[in-house]
Protein backbone atom coordinates (compact mmCIF):
# COMPACT_ATOMS: atom_id res chain seq x y z
CA UNK A 1 0.00 0.00 0.00
CA UNK A 2 3.06 2.23 0.59
CA UNK A 3 4.30 1.67 -2.92
CA UNK A 4 1.11 2.86 -4.04
CA UNK A 5 0.86 5.93 -1.76
CA UNK A 6 4.14 6.75 -3.04
CA UNK A 7 3.21 6.73 -6.80
CA UNK A 8 0.79 8.54 -6.09
CA UNK A 9 2.79 11.23 -4.34
CA UNK A 10 4.50 11.93 -7.80
CA UNK A 11 1.32 13.19 -9.58
CA UNK A 12 2.17 17.01 -10.23
CA UNK A 13 -0.28 19.07 -7.58
CA UNK A 14 -0.79 15.97 -5.10
CA UNK A 15 0.57 17.51 -1.95
CA UNK A 16 0.26 14.22 0.63
CA UNK A 17 -2.41 11.50 0.57
CA UNK A 18 -3.41 8.92 2.96
CA UNK A 19 -5.58 5.88 3.25
CA UNK A 20 -7.71 5.20 6.39
CA UNK A 21 -9.88 2.16 7.51
CA UNK A 22 -13.68 1.99 8.30
CA UNK A 23 -13.41 3.33 11.79
CA UNK A 24 -11.20 6.27 10.35
CA UNK A 25 -7.69 4.55 11.84
CA UNK A 26 -5.00 6.05 9.19
CA UNK A 27 -3.13 2.78 6.90
CA UNK A 28 -0.88 4.47 5.17
CA UNK A 29 0.20 8.01 4.91
CA UNK A 30 2.35 10.02 2.27
CA UNK A 31 2.52 13.54 3.62
CA UNK A 32 5.26 15.83 4.28
CA UNK A 33 6.71 16.17 7.38
CA UNK A 34 5.24 19.34 8.00
CA UNK A 35 2.01 17.69 8.65
CA UNK A 36 1.63 16.68 12.39
CA UNK A 37 0.45 12.71 12.33
CA UNK A 38 -1.79 13.37 15.06
CA UNK A 39 -4.23 16.02 13.17
CA UNK A 40 -3.91 13.33 9.92
CA UNK A 41 -5.13 11.00 12.29
CA UNK A 42 -7.87 13.29 13.72
CA UNK A 43 -9.25 14.01 10.25
CA UNK A 44 -9.91 10.55 9.43
CA UNK A 45 -11.32 9.76 12.00
CA UNK A 46 -14.19 12.44 11.78
CA UNK A 47 -14.54 11.41 8.04
CA UNK A 48 -15.14 8.41 8.88
CA UNK A 49 -17.23 9.25 11.61
CA UNK A 50 -19.55 11.64 9.54
CA UNK A 51 -22.50 9.87 8.56
CA UNK A 52 -23.12 12.71 5.70
CA UNK A 53 -20.09 12.06 4.27
CA UNK A 54 -20.11 8.18 4.61
CA UNK A 55 -23.50 8.92 2.61
CA UNK A 56 -21.90 10.87 -0.22
CA UNK A 57 -19.45 8.19 -0.71
CA UNK A 58 -21.97 5.49 -1.06
CA UNK A 59 -21.64 4.16 -4.30
CA UNK A 60 -18.61 2.75 -7.09
CA UNK A 61 -16.75 5.34 -8.16
CA UNK A 62 -17.96 7.91 -5.78
CA UNK A 63 -15.87 10.98 -4.18
CA UNK A 64 -15.71 14.05 -2.09
CA UNK A 65 -14.55 16.98 -3.65
CA UNK A 66 -13.95 19.50 -0.85
CA UNK A 67 -12.35 23.23 -2.28
CA UNK A 68 -10.97 25.87 -0.27
CA UNK A 69 -8.61 28.93 -0.75
CA UNK A 70 -5.15 27.36 -2.25
CA UNK A 71 -6.78 23.76 -2.25
CA UNK A 72 -8.91 20.88 -2.75
CA UNK A 73 -9.28 17.44 -0.34
CA UNK A 74 -10.68 14.66 -2.57
CA UNK A 75 -11.91 11.86 -0.84
CA UNK A 76 -12.88 8.57 -2.80
CA UNK A 77 -13.66 5.50 -0.83
CA UNK A 78 -12.53 1.60 -1.52
CA UNK A 79 -12.93 -1.83 -0.52
CA UNK A 80 -13.00 -1.04 3.50
CA UNK A 81 -11.69 2.61 3.55
CA UNK A 82 -10.97 5.64 1.54
CA UNK A 83 -8.71 7.60 0.18
CA UNK A 84 -7.60 11.30 1.43
CA UNK A 85 -6.16 13.23 -1.10
CA UNK A 86 -4.45 16.87 -0.83
CA UNK A 87 -4.21 18.84 -4.14
CA UNK A 88 -3.13 22.53 -4.84
CA UNK A 89 -5.70 24.42 -7.10
CA UNK A 90 -3.33 23.71 -10.47
CA UNK A 91 -4.36 19.63 -9.99
CA UNK A 92 -5.05 17.69 -13.19
CA UNK A 93 -8.40 16.79 -12.16
CA UNK A 94 -8.55 14.11 -14.66
CA UNK A 95 -5.23 12.50 -13.43
CA UNK A 96 -6.14 12.66 -9.97
CA UNK A 97 -9.16 10.61 -10.91
CA UNK A 98 -7.18 8.29 -13.41
CA UNK A 99 -4.69 7.77 -10.36
CA UNK A 100 -7.20 7.13 -7.78
CA UNK A 101 -9.42 4.89 -9.57
CA UNK A 102 -6.13 3.05 -10.74
CA UNK A 103 -4.86 2.79 -6.94
CA UNK A 104 -8.01 1.78 -5.94
CA UNK A 105 -8.29 -1.19 -8.68
CA UNK A 106 -4.74 -2.01 -7.27
CA UNK A 107 -5.60 -2.01 -3.32
CA UNK A 108 -9.21 -3.54 -4.14
CA UNK A 109 -6.83 -6.70 -5.65
CA UNK A 110 -5.09 -7.89 -2.92
CA UNK A 111 -5.93 -8.05 0.28
CA UNK A 112 -5.85 -4.74 2.29
CA UNK A 113 -3.63 -5.04 5.10
CA UNK A 114 -4.26 -8.91 5.51
CA UNK A 115 -3.55 -8.83 9.14
CA UNK A 116 -6.02 -5.70 9.91
CA UNK A 117 -8.92 -4.48 8.49
CA UNK A 118 -10.24 -7.57 6.42
CA UNK A 119 -12.67 -9.54 7.57
CA UNK A 120 -10.86 -12.87 6.87
CA UNK A 121 -8.34 -13.30 9.23
CA UNK A 122 -5.12 -14.86 7.64
CA UNK A 123 -6.14 -18.07 9.45
CA UNK A 124 -9.30 -18.16 7.08
CA UNK A 125 -11.54 -17.42 10.11
CA UNK A 126 -14.51 -15.28 9.13
CA UNK A 127 -15.52 -13.10 12.24
CA UNK A 128 -18.39 -10.18 11.06
CA UNK A 129 -17.56 -7.10 11.65
CA UNK A 130 -13.65 -7.86 12.50
CA UNK A 131 -13.06 -4.32 10.69
CA UNK A 132 -15.22 -2.07 13.13
CA UNK A 133 -14.00 -4.05 16.20
CA UNK A 134 -10.28 -3.83 15.07
CA UNK A 135 -10.59 0.01 14.71
CA UNK A 136 -12.69 0.66 17.70
CA UNK A 137 -10.40 -1.64 20.24
CA UNK A 138 -7.40 0.67 18.84
CA UNK A 139 -8.65 3.85 19.82
CA UNK A 140 -9.68 2.23 23.26
CA UNK A 141 -5.92 1.29 24.00
CA UNK A 142 -5.21 4.71 22.93
CA UNK A 143 -6.89 6.49 24.72
CA UNK A 144 -5.76 4.77 27.68
CA UNK A 145 -2.11 4.63 26.63
CA UNK A 146 -1.33 7.37 24.75
CA UNK A 147 -0.11 8.03 21.07
CA UNK A 148 2.39 4.44 21.46
CA UNK A 149 -1.08 2.28 21.90
CA UNK A 150 -1.01 2.31 17.88
CA UNK A 151 2.41 0.71 17.73
CA UNK A 152 1.82 -1.40 20.39
CA UNK A 153 -1.87 -2.29 19.19
CA UNK A 154 -0.09 -3.31 15.70
CA UNK A 155 2.33 -5.56 17.33
CA UNK A 156 0.11 -7.41 19.23
CA UNK A 157 -2.73 -7.80 16.48
CA UNK A 158 -0.13 -9.24 14.43
CA UNK A 159 0.76 -11.59 16.63
CA UNK A 160 -3.26 -12.80 17.25
CA UNK A 161 -4.46 -12.05 13.75
CA UNK A 162 -1.74 -14.79 12.18
CA UNK A 163 -3.84 -17.93 13.63
CA UNK A 164 -7.24 -16.49 15.90
CA UNK A 165 -9.24 -19.81 16.91
CA UNK A 166 -12.71 -17.36 16.08
CA UNK A 167 -15.21 -14.95 17.68
CA UNK A 168 -13.94 -16.58 21.14
CA UNK A 169 -10.11 -15.53 20.28
CA UNK A 170 -11.12 -11.73 20.35
CA UNK A 171 -11.14 -12.02 24.25
CA UNK A 172 -7.33 -13.04 24.01
CA UNK A 173 -6.37 -9.96 22.17
CA UNK A 174 -8.63 -7.81 24.87
CA UNK A 175 -6.39 -9.68 27.74
CA UNK A 176 -3.49 -9.33 25.44
CA UNK A 177 -4.17 -5.66 25.04
CA UNK A 178 -5.11 -5.03 28.60
CA UNK A 179 -1.50 -6.45 29.96
CA UNK A 180 0.02 -3.03 28.68
CA UNK A 181 -2.11 -1.01 30.43
CA UNK A 182 -0.44 0.00 33.79
CA UNK A 183 -3.14 1.25 35.87
CA UNK A 184 -5.42 -0.45 37.41
CA UNK A 185 -8.29 2.11 37.24
CA UNK A 186 -7.27 2.24 33.38
CA UNK A 187 -6.89 -1.22 32.88
CA UNK A 188 -10.47 -2.26 34.25
CA UNK A 189 -11.72 0.97 32.03
CA UNK A 190 -10.35 -0.39 29.23
CA UNK A 191 -11.79 -4.25 29.35
CA UNK A 192 -15.29 -2.92 30.45
CA UNK A 193 -15.05 -0.84 26.79
CA UNK A 194 -13.57 -3.42 24.57
CA UNK A 195 -16.31 -6.28 26.08
CA UNK A 196 -18.61 -3.85 24.75
CA UNK A 197 -16.93 -3.32 21.70
CA UNK A 198 -16.64 -7.16 21.00
CA UNK A 199 -20.06 -8.24 22.49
Amino acid sequence: MSDVLHQMAGVPGIVGTLVYGPGGEVIASEFPGIFDAAVLREVSALLADDTIIMKELAGEGAFLDLRYSGGRVIVRPFQEGAFVVLCTTAINFQLLHLTLTQAARKLGRSPLEASSPGQKTPAGVTIPGLPAIRARLKRAIVAQIGPIGEMVFEQIWKTWASAPPGKEGIAELVEQLATEIDEDSAKREFVNEARGIVA
